[in-house]
């Protein structure tokens, strides 16, 4: 099976992540699991887009948000990236001004378009090298807001007293070169959709988009049956912590996702089963009312089936684990609990009177035939009797 690794750059993760498969969780929006043999690299894109990239390409790199101004993204991809989810055509409001009287600051509104707002030039990633080395305050926030705060105030630090770049080759002049140049810069408000942008992820093809959430998860069945369907072996874990579970949030989401898939996976074989049953039930219900060879060929069949239930059927149905009627032996209890399923009289009556004697509620006897008729040794049995039942039927009728 083949693996898939990518970088990573992002704090409280690992340096890189190993999968086997990238499936999209059912239970959050926009969301992807990439599947190990021994956990889950669960993230939680900004667009429902860039969810669908990220399934359709492989992804290359996580990147922290401060990795925006560096060189590893293009000048075309911070504009994709800042526009993602909002549009090229929408604009950024900012204040110029215009004249200074006696300490009095005339400004005047104006509005940039967003696709143009951040510089497509290089100096913004060779002024970024400097301010990544400075180690600014709010770049621990980890968002893309933070980060473009943070840098906008190093750039009007420096752009405004030049003696702070003095000692740098060439900044105090690339400094104002870039103020003089995209001087609303200054007086932006950072835009308040790039805040909830706490990742980013370069894909195949060199595609970035915005990511809101990364965390590590373990195993949950849901992942582990993907990875028996691949023929993955995956590292045994036990109950997951506290700690290992992060929050209750993810608890949840996991649960809801496995049902979700559960109900989905098995929706259609329980259809074709609970349809294959009825056939079954009436090619016994009809056979058992005959006399002779035919009806004892039925019972006896239902009898073989009983004896093996007793010994490997579903636990809650046998003893010491069953709740109610306690003292009828457990390979009755499986005869007469098929019978009800399959609508023999004698199982029907029983269970019937045992219902009206309150020795057993009508709920506890349903939940029991759902069980049962849903064990694996019921539905293997299915299509070998109803073979030998439609063979005996035409040798009885060529008779």
């Amino acid at each position: 099976m083949m693996k898939r690794e990518f970088e990573i750059d992002f704090p409280g993760l690992p340096k890189s992540w190993k999968h086997m498969d990238c499936v999209p969780a059912k239970t959050v929006d926009c969301t992807v699991d990439l599947i190990s043999d021994d956990g889950v690299l669960r993230i939680i894109f900004n667009t429902e887009q860039a969810k669908l990239l990220a399934e359709e390409r492989a992804i290359v790199s996580l990147l922290e948000p401060r990795r925006f101004l560096t060189g590893d993204i293009s000048p075309t991809q911070r504009v994709r990236l800042i526009t993602e989810g909002v549009g090229r055509d929408e604009k950024v409001a900012y204040n110029i001004w215009t004249d200074i009287q006696r300490d009095k600051v005339t400004l005047v509104p104006k509005e940039v378009q967003l696709s143009i707002w951040l510089p497509p030039v290089k100096e913004v990633s060779d002024l970024a090298g400097w301010w990544l080395e400075q180690g600014q305050v709010g770049t621990e926030e980890f968002s893309l807001g933070y980060a473009l705060s943070s840098f906008k105030a190093y750039l009007m630090g420096i752009g405004v007293d030049e003696k702070k770049a003095s000692g740098r080759k060439g900044v105090d002049g690339m400094c104002r070169d870039f103020l003089a140049k995209y001087y609303w810069f200054e007086w932006c408000e950072i835009p308040e959709h790039l805040f909830s942008v706490r990742g980013l992820v370069k894909l195949e093809g060199g595609e970035v988009v915005g990511v809101s959430d990364v965390k590590r998860l373990p195993l949950y069945q849901v992942h582990r049956d993907r990875l028996i369907e691949k023929g993955v072996a995956f590292k045994s874990q036990s109950l997951p912590t506290h700690e290992w579970f992060g929050d209750l949030k993810s608890k949840v989401e996991a649960s809801l996702e496995h049902q979700l898939s559960m109900k989905e996976q098995f929706a259609p074989l329980r259809e074709h089963l609970k349809a294959t049953f009825e056939i079954w039930k009436q090619q016994v219900q009809k056979q058992s009312r005959r006399k002779g060879g035919l009806a004892k060929e039925v019972h006896k069949k239902i009898r073989l089936l009983a004896k093996e239930l007793a010994d490997n059927g579903p636990p809650e149905l046998r003893e010491p684990n069953r709740r109610s009627l306690c003292a009828v032996p457990d390979e009755l209890l499986m005869e007469l609990l098929l019978g009800r399923i399959l609508g023999l009289d004698k199982g029907v009556e029983y269970f019937i009177k045992k219902i009206n004697s309150e020795e057993i509620s009508g709920q506890t006897a349903r939940r029991w035939s759902d069980l049962l008729q849903n064990h694996s040794l019921v539905i293997s049995a299915i299509t070998p009797i109803q073979h030998q039942l439609a063979e005996t039927e035409c040798d009885a009728e060529g008779e």
